[in-house]
């Protein structure tokens, strides 16, 4: 009987080890470098906005411009394409650090903070491809915001400019940004909660 209870312990132990690389892992993917600033052309038809003091981070899906002293994007902007608007990946919830900035915000930056990780470039306008969604959970592509928002206007808003895209057949350049400054406050190792967001859509 006592060998029977140590072989379930032991049997127990072994499968919980299991169970929790296999959740440790179950997301885990291997992130490509940036491209070169040009490549991003195509998300920025009008012109790249004139920021200063920005870093450019052009992905296949997006372009963040990175205001690396306060950790969250100025602005990133897309092009979503109907095809694109009808992607249809699972969400992977796949929040992790971007290997291409050093000191970089990460998503413990927002625990315990009551601000949920907001994304600018959502995941469901870059569910076409799996690369480019695991890349959506990029935290250069979060902002930290309230659920209210996050989870209520802001989710809105993501969701209609994917129907008008499919609705009237036209592709939609978005541009997505942040105000901040003086007196906003920090979470984490750095990261500035600002006090508005906005969102332009725009179809030719």
């Amino acid at each position: 009987m006592e060998n029977i209870k140590r072989l379930f312990w032991a049997t127990l132990v072994a499968l919980s080890v299991t169970f929790l690389a296999w959740n440790n892992n179950a997301f885990a993917w291997t992130q490509r470098a940036p491209l070169p600033p040009q490549a991003c052309a195509v998300h920025a038809p009008y012109g790249f906005p004139v920021v200063q003091n920005v870093q450019p981070i052009c992905r296949e899906a997006y372009l963040v411009g990175y205001d690396a002293p306060v950790k969250i994007p100025k602005f990133v902007t897309y092009t979503l394409t109907p095809p694109n608007a009808l992607g249809c990946v699972a969400r992977t919830n796949a929040f992790v650090q971007d290997q291409s900035v050093p000191n970089g915000p990460r998503p413990d930056d927002y625990a315990g903070t009551g601000y949920d990780k907001g994304h600018a470039a959502p995941d469901g306008d870059l569910s076409w491809d799996q690369q480019v969604e695991y890349e959506s959970f990029l935290m250069t592509n979060m902002y930290p915001q309230h659920g209210s928002l996050n989870r209520g206007i802001w989710k809105l808003l993501e969701t209609s400019v994917r129907g008008w895209t499919v609705q009237l057949n036209q592709p939609f350049t978005i541009y997505v940004g942040a105000f901040y400054g003086q007196g906003d406050p920090f979470i984490g190792n750095g990261v500035i909660v600002p006090h508005g967001y906005y969102k332009i859509f725009i179809n030719e």
